[in-house]
């Protein structure tokens, strides 16, 4: 009988994973693999912030490298139930037009952090818009992109 309650207790966890949007935790995440990469983001509302974590590991079974074209590595875009964009990460900022060559070991991560103000937002759903701006891996252009869609809610 323990044994029946344990397996609808992990059938019941692994139903809720991949749905974008967490219960009771606060946290909200989605992940994808693109060409052997884990892209896998992850969003936390706080008091007035909403914490937001990209994260792009080497799943790829050999070091490799990832190009941005600019010193700009990512874009996060925040509408509301209307689709009205009330947050983009790169409003307002300049950035390097250099080239951002990083090396990632098998097995390692690259993670970007982003902290959101919403103290001026509205409560209520949000749909949260997360991409890596890779330019290439290993001088190859991806297929895919970096690109995660999440509803995130601002209590």
């Amino acid at each position: 009988m323990k044994f029946q309650v344990f397996l609808l207790a992990v059938m019941l966890v692994l139903a809720g994973c991949g749905q974008g949007v967490t219960g009771g935790s606060g946290l909200f995440e989605e992940e994808s693999k693109v060409n052997g990469w884990l892209f896998k983001v992850v969003a936390e509302p706080g008091n007035d912030v909403l914490e937001v974590t990209l994260e792009l590991k080497n799943e790829t079974g050999q070091e490799a490298a990832v190009d941005f074209s600019s010193g700009q590595t990512y874009e996060l875009v925040l509408t509301n139930q209307e689709g009205e964009e009330v947050y983009r990460f790169s409003e307002g900022k300049m950035f390097t037009m250099a080239l951002v060559h990083k090396k990632v070991a098998e097995g390692e991560s690259i993670v970007f952090e982003e902290s959101i103000p919403t103290s001026d937002f509205e409560l209520g759903v949000y749909s949260l818009q997360a991409e890596l701006l890779v330019a290439a891996v290993n001088n190859e252009v991806p297929e895919d992109s970096f690109k995660q869609t999440i509803d995130v809610e601002i209590k």
